[in-house]
Order: C-alpha cells, then structure tokens, then sequence
C-alpha cells in the first residue's frame, strides 16, 4: 500500500530509486510483493533486498541504506512500511530545505496518525539536563540485573496505573528540533559525512532519541517541516508480530526502552567525561599562564631588597 499510493501521489520530477527490505523473508510473500508492485504504474526503480533473518528496523534499515549509498544516493528517506501518501507528495522539498541549511542532517515531515494526530516532531527540545550525580547513581542502579528489574516495574506502573495522558497540542510550524519520529526521516549528505547509516543497537522503537545525539554531538540539526504530510498507520508492524496490546508487546517495548536508556547514559557519560577533560585543560592552561607572573613578581621583589 505504501509503494502504490507513492506511485499515485508523488510529483513525478525526481530522481527516485526504492529499496525494498524484506525482514525474516517468506518466499511466497516475498514473490507475491513483487508481482503485486510490477503490476503498479511507476516510472523509478525498485530494489528487493531480503534477510532470511528478522534483524529489526535500524538493522534492516542498514541493508537499504548501504545499497542506496552505493548506489550514489544523496539524501535516503528511512520509512516504515505503513506509511501511506493521501495527499500530492514533492521530494523536491527536502532537497530545498538541506540546500537553505547544509547544518541540517535530518529532516521529518508532518506524520498523521490514523486519529488525525500529528506525531512529529518526537521531541522539541531535549530538556533533560547532564548532571554527574545523576549520571553515577543511573550507572550504579541500572546498570546491572536487579536495576532492569526495577526499570520494568517502573514501566508497568506507567503502563497499568497511571492515567492516560491527553494529546499535547505540536507546534505545528517549521523549526529545528531535537528529535523527530522515526517511521518517516530523511537523512541528507550531512549525515552522512559523519555516518555510515544507522545505529545498529535497537531492534524496533526509540531510534529517535539514538539519532538525535549522534547528530547533537556533531553539531547539526534537525528539521522538521510542515510543508508534507504522510499518514502512519501506527504500530502495525508489531501488532502483526507481537499483537496488539499483549503482554509480549509490552515486554519488548520495556525491553527496548531499557536498552535504549543504557546507551542514552553511555552517551551522557562520555560528553561529561568529555567536558571533565576540558575543563581540567583549560585549569591547566590557567595556571600556566599564571605561574611565570608570579616568579617574575617574586624575583622584583628580591631585587629591590639588594
């Protein structure tokens, strides 16, 4: 659905290759896609790319990625497969918005869920603050077996007990943000000055927030533009593989979370370390500078006492 509703809305004046992988391949499905995509009217390439093993959404995204590249492709839009186009679609403007900004590194566009509710951008701003005393004591208390156990219950707290929240009205506007939601991000060659492809550590959920710090820490952005619409046909993905809110499902979710929360104060506690080093250099350089003043006052002193 997905590939034959970009065939009937997509402003045709683009240069466009599609990279199809296939997760976990079934030979009859497999074989059944593509006889169902060559029937559809397009005028741009599609590559089939199988796994015979389910390697997740960064890994599996990661075979699309490094054809593209190979390929020659610039800019590489990382999409789930339940996103569907309801409305005219022109690439063109992604292209526009690196050429305005060279600094942008990823771009997201307004993502509708099947309640109309816009899903990007995933995060405005990251508001959380670096603080080595919380940073320690995450180390110490999750870091380890019993300190998971305790993520868990924390989550199924959240889950179970807590009241659902309300929507958050978006700022619905074109902006640089922190993070944007991960079924639709187009990553432009200033990404990939510094990246391969993607993190391989998640298997489905929160590569959002893994991308958003490799990008910070060099120095780019974010963009998020009002200008396109996709919709998301949220979690459908999952609740095929997992079904829809089971406790298997919830498991992996938490599972994932943790693992992405690890690597989150394992980014954190590099950058301190990172701004401990610095700031000792600089203490370093201080007293360099300081030290021969002092000598030089002292020997005066002697001087005017002969």
């Amino acid at each position: 659905e997905s590939i034959r509703t970009l065939s009937e809305k997509l402003v045709k004046d683009i240069n466009l290759e599609i990279f199809v992988v296939d997760n976990a391949t079934n030979d009859v499905k497999y074989n059944e896609l593509k006889s169902k995509i060559s029937r559809l009217d397009m005028n741009f390439t599609i590559h089939y790319l199988a796994s015979k093993e389910n390697l997740g959404f960064a890994r599996g995204m990661n075979i699309g990625i490094d054809k593209a590249r190979k390929n020659k492709c610039n800019f590489v839009i990382c999409s789930n497969n339940d996103i569907v186009y309801r409305e005219s679609i022109d690439f063109n403007e992604f292209v526009y918005i690196y050429k305005k900004d060279p600094s942008i590194a990823a771009i997201g566009p307004k993502i509708l869920n099947p309640n109309g509710e816009n899903q990007n951008p995933y995060m405005i701003e990251n508001k959380e603050k670096i603080n080595l005393k919380k940073l320690i004591k995450q180390k110490i208390i999750f870091t380890n077996p019993i300190g998971k156990m305790i993520f868990f219950l924390f989550g199924y707290k959240n889950i179970f007990f807590q009241k659902r929240k309300k929507m958050v009205t978006k700022e619905d506007f074109s902006q640089n943000v922190y993070a944007l939601h991960g079924s639709f991000i187009v990553l432009t060659p200033s990404y990939f000055k510094y990246y391969k492809n993607l993190d391989p550590n998640t298997f489905l959920y929160n590569e959002e927030l893994i991308l958003a710090e490799r990008i910070r820490q060099k120095n780019l952005k974010m963009f998020y533009t009002d200008k396109l619409t996709v919709m998301h046909k949220d979690d459908s993905s999952t609740n095929e593989m997992l079904g829809k809110n089971s406790l298997k499902k919830i498991n992996f979710i938490l599972e994932t979370a943790w693992k992405i929360f690890l690597i989150k104060i394992n980014f954190y506690w590099l950058e301190v370390k990172e701004q401990e080093k610095q700031h000792f250099i600089m203490h370093s350089k201080m007293m360099i500078l300081f030290v021969p003043y002092k000598k030089k006052r002292i020997k005066h002193k002697l001087n005017l006492k002969s």
